[in-house]
């Protein structure tokens, strides 16, 4: 039994491409046609006549076994190369066959991913739902919450739930480096509040971050702290207070932002609690 590389010319791609492979001879005459290997050393074809050049040229006789292992369609084939293929009605036929299978395939895998995708959007969006009534239940169990609704207004119990939960929030050295600044509400807040609060935000998630902006920690990365903008485009300008003051936005938790200024004094004003996609009150 004996082995040897030989070359075809074949229409692959383009017309007249010489491809090499590897040829073993069996017992009893049968032969066995197999792809060469990449490593291969190719074997010069003799030439036609004596001391002259190959029959068939050996430049990138090779090079076809890496496209044999990429995943292709006709459509990434040349519109040209593809239309010298075809020179006549069999071909044309066989060509459109197999264009109209690939076509049938790729219909099918989208729908397979439109369900996918459908699919984790449905999952998402009960994540999402579940990770709300976490904070919201959290928050509930908070210690300080039974003391709601024991005040005059709605102002003088967030004034007393922000300050007890500083005790809670911090330990005595942090409020001793950084005290609680002295703060304000805009005139829409307590109605945005709210708002807020008939949905599913927690009131308590809300006291956290706001507790971090008079700490001055309001840019760490959870909050996202950024300037308000006029517009939803980035380069849009940066809004500001009848006094001056930059607006800004942070995370309290899900679809729920907070919007403050900060001025000279470094006195916080609390403008309003929106969802993610509502403007400013």
């Amino acid at each position: 039994m004996f082995s040897v590389a030989c070359f075809l010319t074949v229409h692959e791609h383009s017309r007249g491409a010489t491809i090499a492979l590897h040829i073993e001879e069996r017992d009893a005459g049968e032969w066995l046609f197999s792809l060469p290997s990449p490593a291969d050393t190719v074997i010069e074809p003799p030439s036609v006549l004596p001391e002259g050049p190959a029959w068939l040229p050996t430049v990138d006789a090779l090079a076809y076994l890496s496209r044999l292992h990429m995943h292709s369609t006709l459509a990434d084939v040349p519109v040209e190369s593809l239309l010298e293929t075809v020179d006549s009605v069999p071909s044309a036929q066989t060509t459109i066959r197999a264009m109209h299978r690939q076509l049938t395939e790729a219909q099918a895998e989208n729908r397979r991913l439109e369900q996918a995708n459908e699919q984790l959007r449905a999952e998402n969006a009960d994540l999402t739902k579940r990770n709300r009534e976490y904070e919201k239940s959290i928050g509930e169990a908070n210690p300080l919450a039974v003391f709601s609704g024991r005040f005059a207004s709605a102002r003088e119990e967030l004034d007393w739930q922000l300050r007890a939960q500083s005790l809670l929030q911090f330990t005595v050295e942090e409020r001793e480096r950084r005290p609680l600044t002295r703060w304000a509400y805009g005139d829409a807040f307590f109605d945005s509040l709210a708002e807020c609060e008939h949905g599913d935000m927690s009131r308590w998630s809300l006291i956290r971050t706001m507790l971090l902006v008079l700490t001055g920690k309001e840019t760490l990365n959870g909050l996202r702290q950024h300037q308000l903008r006029t517009g939803r485009g980035g380069d849009n300008p940066g809004r500001k207070d009848e006094h001056g003051n930059t607006i800004y936005r942070c995370n309290v938790h899900g679809q729920y932002r907070l919007h403050f200024t900060r001025d000279g004094a470094d006195r916080v004003t609390f403008l309003s609690v929106n969802t993610h996609d509502d403007l400013l009150l």
